[in-house]
């Protein structure tokens, strides 16, 4: 093996040229230019290309390891909210649906002794004033004490009651200077009492 180049052989002695030159190896300025900035260009692009790479190495791992994950978890959470309001919601709808029944039963079953009142008012004949009353509510009887301006009066008195359905028995009566006055014991049904 002979370490020594050939040039020197020949007997073209080194000019201290460094480089290629120095070894017999000849480029010319221009394509030594041309040949770097290719090199630098492949060199540029294939970094930017594993740039590229290890950043969408990276987006994808971020994607599939760190957002799936998050976003499987709140569609979790967005299922159990849901589940959660439903539960909650029908129970609140229950509830109000149980109080407006409630309302309705006691508005239905509620006894209105002012209606008993006003069916006294509208059989009343403006000949009649009545004194004292009282009424039992769940018995469906009254017990009235009235005047009548005569004995006419109080009979057709009775009969308006009896027309209207109602059982009247009078007691007590006596004649006074201003007219009649009786007691009545009416019988009724409580249903009138009831706002329908």
């Amino acid at each position: 093996m002979d370490l020594i180049p050939r040039q020197q052989k020949q007997g073209n002695p080194l000019n201290g040229e460094p480089g290629l030159k120095s070894r017999g190896i000849s480029i010319d300025k221009e394509e030594s230019k041309l040949i770097f900035l290719k090199n630098k260009w492949v060199i540029l692009s294939f970094c930017a290309l594993g740039l590229g790479l290890a950043i969408f190495g990276g987006l994808k791992g971020y994607d599939v390891y760190y957002l799936q994950r998050n976003i499987k978890d709140l569609e979790q959470e967005i299922i159990d909210v849901r589940n959660q309001q439903s539960e909650e919601t029908i129970k609140k709808v229950t509830e109000i649906e149980k109080a407006i029944e409630n309302v309705k039963n006691l508005s239905k079953n509620h006894v209105f002794s002012s209606l008993f009142f006003e069916k006294i008012e509208q059989l009343t004949l403006p000949e009649v004033q009545w004194s004292s009353y009282s009424v039992d509510t769940q018995q469906g009887t009254t017990q009235l004490t009235g005047q009548a301006a005569s004995y006419s009066f109080l009979a057709k008195q009775i009969v308006a009651f009896q027309e209207a359905k109602f059982e009247i028995n009078v007691s007590g009566i006596s004649l006074r200077s201003n007219g009649v006055e009786f007691s009545a014991a009416i019988e009724f049904d409580p249903a009138i009492l009831q706002n329908k």
